[in-house]
């Protein structure tokens, strides 16, 4: 499979040792392997790609349409299969967690692909509260669910909301070994 996604050839690196160099020139053109010891899977551009930056690509490919699948009525199932969502039986809170779990993911991992590290510990659960209220808000509003769903919703925002102060204090602090 991956054959038919990228072009793979054999080349030497800079040690002497054969390599497969991975041509995904639109995703890799940017990262590099940041030191000499990773483990490479190949090269771009004459700059190595290690095998965590792939293995982090390849999360992010995978779980970014698995994550908006379930809004269009899908569920994309290992191996390879698509299963539509029965509306009757569904469990859109489950799928709403699932999306936003999916989604958290994909957000650390374009952000270390960025070179770009969260400045506190409570970043996390601030970016998962974002995409939990905004995948809820979705089922809710497509499958028109109880209102007393939009009261939940209603009290993750209110946690957004101190969460997010909390952002803020804790990255003012982060360099100050206040913790």
């Amino acid at each position: 499979m991956l054959a038919a996604i990228c072009s793979l050839c054999a080349g030497y690196n800079a040690s002497g040792s054969i390599f497969v160099s991975v041509h995904f020139w639109c995703v890799f053109d940017y990262s590099g392997c940041s030191s000499q010891s990773a483990v490479s899977v190949g090269s771009v551009g004459g700059r190595q790609v290690s095998a965590g930056k792939f293995t982090m690509i390849f999360l992010l490919v995978w779980l970014l349409p698995s994550a908006w699948l379930p809004v269009m009525g899908f569920v994309y199932e290992a191996p390879y299969t698509w299963v539509e969502i029965d509306s009757t039986t569904a469990n859109f809170r489950m799928l709403s967690i699932r999306s936003a779990a999916f989604m958290t993911v994909v957000y650390f991992v374009s952000s270390y692909l960025r070179h770009q590290r969260p400045l506190s510990s409570v970043l996390p659960i601030l970016v998962f509260a974002f995409w939990l209220i905004l995948f809820r808000s979705i089922f809710v509003i497509l499958h028109s669910e109880p209102v007393s769903e939009w009261l939940v919703i209603l009290g993750f925002c209110l946690l957004q909301v101190f969460l997010t102060i909390e952002y803020l204090r804790d990255s003012n602090k982060i360099f100050k070994d206040s913790w």
